[in-house]
């Protein structure tokens, strides 16, 4: 993470949680969405949440931790970025009890749809 940290041609660096190939299967909305939210529950994500940690030097609780989803898709799929983001945050909500600020978030929360393939990950850091 050090030497990631040092990169000066790197402007943003996630730490994944989640690939999966084929999760959205073309299906129904709602079945779609339900495993979406499931990509919260995976164990990858206190790996992530440590080197997030790490990466802005935050002593918040975990209570205290304000978070967004961003979602950008690919492809034709029957939901909209939004309700994807939503499915998600209600898992990460569901998991870590975090807040949610669109706004000014502690945490983004990346989610990737390419087809029908998902790609999770938290922001662990933004050079700008």
């Amino acid at each position: 993470l050090g030497m990631l940290l040092e990169l000066k041609t790197a402007n943003v660096a996630y730490a994944c949680t989640a690939i999966h190939h084929g999760l959205i299967d073309g299906g129904s909305k709602a079945v779609s969405l339900d495993s979406i939210a499931m990509i919260a529950t995976n164990n990858q994500w206190d790996d992530a949440v440590q080197l997030w940690r790490t990466s802005t030097r935050t002593n918040k609780q975990q209570q205290q931790i304000q978070f967004r989803v961003t979602c950008y898709r690919q492809g034709h799929h029957v939901f909209q970025s939004t309700e994807c983001a939503r499915a998600l945050g209600s898992g990460v909500v569901g998991r870590y009890k975090w807040k949610v600020n669109l706004y000014y978030p502690d945490l983004e929360v990346y989610l990737r749809i390419i087809g029908n393939d998902v790609i999770c990950g938290v922001r662990l850091y933004d050079h700008h």
